[in-house]
């Protein structure tokens, strides 16, 4: 017999309001919402913002960097409402703080960011990622034979971000004695990032201080790299401070560089732990990838789709268009939901199911797509496949110690706090 509920859902505009408001008491979660957005409204006003939630207007903005302008607009009706809700001194700091993420290669554009992307690419290219391949698996491979006489660890804590943050630190010769520094500035400067604006007044202060300490631990870094042998990748990178076309300055390089660090750990710690999690919520298919290794590579992709690390990006619109039927006038902030148009059933055939063996599952925008791409999804792609590979191999019945998990309260970003796995 089928039960049929007279309960009518919430409007749209409260359930998007909850979800924005991180509640912890919420009964609702992030996938309820994109669900809701794709099927009652794609293209959703919500104050300062326009949400857009399936796949197809998120990769038509998202390649059209003409049109749509990347980051976000300091001087935005959203930033003037917080500053107003500010004193003097939290001002400063806020739009110092804003400042810092301004100069991030994810919101540059034009010639600014054709400059920054040329010499980041070069970097970054696929032979320079291809070299990482053995340091990566020995540094796999040592920190699970720390790990593996034990019963039980905690993956976040003590595994996951310490691998990428490792491997990004060593490309841009990071001294070890700072990386644990910068890897709590980082989590300091999350509490702005995927937070509610109200938050601002409360945690500016913390964010302010984790983003100074950031900024000094990479500028002793590159005071005392500079003119000495250190690492092709930081080599270039401070080269281009002395570019005669004064493009790129100073503060553009720790801008790039404080995003190479912070990117090339958090996104791949936080799909440890998704990957993990979803795997072993699916027994079969976490004995198929120990079985058959050669799905791990898809088996990584999946999880992306499934549990994207970074859920949105956001884009201005330079000029008067239209998305789909919806005119949309210049100036407008749009919110990718990249996380809900990985869900999209247009595109993605029962969505909301974990199969490591969906043919398509490279199609998800986890990565973003066009110009802003993500320039390090080759190199977390291989600590992810090499990671999967390892542990599986060497730890076949491990499992969850502990069935209940707490997510990060953060909007944008999608990690575990902790995750308990039992080896044996």
């Amino acid at each position: 017999m089928t039960i049929v509920s007279d309960i009518e859902p919430a409007p749209l505009e409260d359930s998007v309001s909850e979800w924005l408001a991180l509640n912890s008491d919420s009964r609702l979660d992030r996938w309820d919402v994109y669900a809701r957005l794709r099927e009652e409204a794609p293209i959703f006003d919500y104050g300062d913002q326009t949400f857009l939630s399936r796949h197809k207007d998120c990769v038509n903005i998202l390649r059209d960097h003409k049109t749509y302008l990347s980051g976000f607009d300091p001087e935005g009706e959203r930033v003037m409402a917080v500053m107003a809700s500010l004193d003097p001194e939290k001002q400063r700091k806020y739009r110092e703080v804003l400042d810092h993420q301004l100069r991030w290669l994810t919101s540059s554009n034009a010639e600014k960011h054709v400059a920054l992307r040329s010499l980041a690419t070069r970097v970054f290219s696929m032979r320079a990622i291809e070299n990482m391949r053995e340091r990566i698996q020995r540094e796999v491979d040592e920190r699970l034979d720390e790990l593996e006489p034990r019963d039980s660890i905690e993956i976040i804590s003590e595994f996951a971000y310490q691998l990428p943050l490792t491997i990004i630190s060593e490309m841009l010769d990071i001294p070890i004695e700072v990386r644990e520094s910068i890897h709590k500035s980082w989590q300091s400067m999350t509490q702005l990032i995927g937070n509610p604006p109200e938050r601002v007044p409360e945690v500016i202060d913390t964010v302010h201080a984790g983003m100074a300490e950031l900024e000094s631990r990479l500028q002793h870094t590159f005071d005392t790299r500079r003119g000495q042998q250190t690492t092709d990748l930081l080599a270039r990178l401070l080269d281009a401070e002395n570019d005669e076309s004064g493009i790129i300055t100073d503060k553009d390089i720790m801008g790039i560089v404080a995003q190479m660090v912070i990117a090339g750990h958090q996104t791949t710690q936080d799909t440890i732990g998704n990957a993990l999690l979803e795997l072993f919520g699916d027994r079969d298919q976490w004995r198929a990838i120990c079985e058959e290794p050669e799905l791990i590579p898809n088996a990584v992709e999946e999880v992306l789709r499934l549990r994207s690390p970074g859920q949105m990006v956001n884009r201005i619109s330079r000029t008067d268009t239209v998305i789909g039927e919806r005119e949309i006038p210049a100036g407008t902030r749009l919110t990718c939901l990249l996380a809900s148009a990985n869900r999209d059933a247009a595109v993605f055939d029962d969505p909301d199911r974990f199969d490591i063996r969906r043919e398509n599952a490279r199609q998800h925008l986890a990565f973003s797509s066009g110009v802003h791409f993500c320039l390090g999804a080759s190199l977390s792609r291989m600590e992810l496949q090499i990671f999967l590979e390892t542990f599986s191999r060497r730890f076949p019945d491990a499992d969850l110690a502990d069935s209940h998990v707490e997510w990060l309260p953060n909007n944008f970003l999608l990690g575990l706090k902790e995750l308990h796995v039992r080896f044996r």
